[in-house]
């Protein structure tokens, strides 16, 4: 099995044809490696700007390139026909860091192509949560590029980092270091329906209360100190995308305010929550005290 890491530079633009903003890839950078993990071959090409005719400000800043420089490049759909040649017809794992760039990358090829599969694509890991994983990181924050490779020692010294070529050279040494092929094997996926699928879905904050997804017993509150449950005092309601209700705990005469919020993912739901102690106003103290428990924990929308 080979492996191609690639990378995309992408210019925000806004396009008629779609009616919104969407990335317009501008330059595409990859490297290959055998099953030793040694470079066989690099690509790198500048992509024609077809939608936007500048660049973003923090576009320039970041890559150091010019409007000039996109005006250079070759269309998009013939790139990716010498992208797709280069990497050819064999067993090949392509990897990116994060899956922003396969999404992008899907988005340019349904509006100049006509279609939202890539045909180069057989087998496709993310670089990203193999490092994570390698070095035990939390998957509920993202580490960025430069920062995994300073926690792995890597230099970058000579590499233009927000150029589509030095970035995968800096991740295919991402990749030498922490490489298990169990892990990296356990983390790739055959890009059949289902992958697509799962890139197609949107994750959402569940707003509605009465959804299924929404477990009653989540919903409890535990007072910070003592642990013991609290009594509701007001109804749920949803702001800040989370719900949010009134407790207060009759052991430590303590008011809480219990949130929790409802993450849906394609094959996961991640569910947050977090009880702070709620000060009320002094005058409201003895008649918030005082309030009847809530005997549901429901909320009219």
């Amino acid at each position: 099995m080979q492996y191609v890491v690639m990378d995309l530079e992408w210019n925000n633009v806004y396009s008629i044809k779609r009616s919104g903003f969407m990335n317009e890839v501008i330059e595409i950078g990859a490297v290959r490696l055998d099953e030793q993990l040694r470079e066989i071959d690099t690509f790198s090409h500048l992509i024609k700007s077809q939608i936007g005719k500048r660049l973003r400000g923090h576009v320039r800043e970041l890559t150091h390139l010019t409007n000039e420089d996109l005006q250079s490049g070759t269309p998009f759909t013939q790139t990716m026909a010498q992208f797709r040649k280069w990497i050819g017809n064999g067993a090949v794992t392509v990897l990116t860091w994060g899956d922003t760039d396969i999404r992008v990358l899907i988005e340019n090829f349904k509006l100049f192509n006509g279609f939202d599969t890539l045909p180069f694509l057989t087998y496709y890991a993310d670089l990203q949560k193999i490092v994570q994983a390698a070095l035990h990181l939390s998957t509920t924050q993202q580490t960025g590029l430069s920062a995994a490779a300073a926690m792995l020692g890597i230099g970058e010294d000579g590499l233009s980092l927000h150029r589509a070529l030095d970035d995968s050279l800096l991740s295919a040494e991402c990749l030498r270091r922490v490489f298990s092929e169990n892990l990296v094997e356990q983390l790739t996926l055959p890009c059949g329906e289902e992958f697509y699928e799962r890139l197609r879905f949107k994750a959402y904050i569940i707003s509605d209360i009465h959804n299924p997804n929404v477990d009653p017993e989540r919903m409890r509150c535990f007072c910070d100190q003592c642990g013991r449950e609290a009594q509701q005092k007001s109804d749920w309601i949803f702001t800040c995308r989370a719900f949010r209700a009134k407790f207060f705990c009759p052991h430590c005469k303590r008011p809480l305010q219990h949130t929790v919020r409802f993450k849906q993912y394609y094959d996961r739901l991640d569910i947050h929550s977090k009880t702070v102690y709620l000060e009320p106003p002094k005058e409201e103290e003895q008649a918030f005290k005082n309030a009847p428990p809530r005997m549901e924990t429901a909320m009219k929308l």
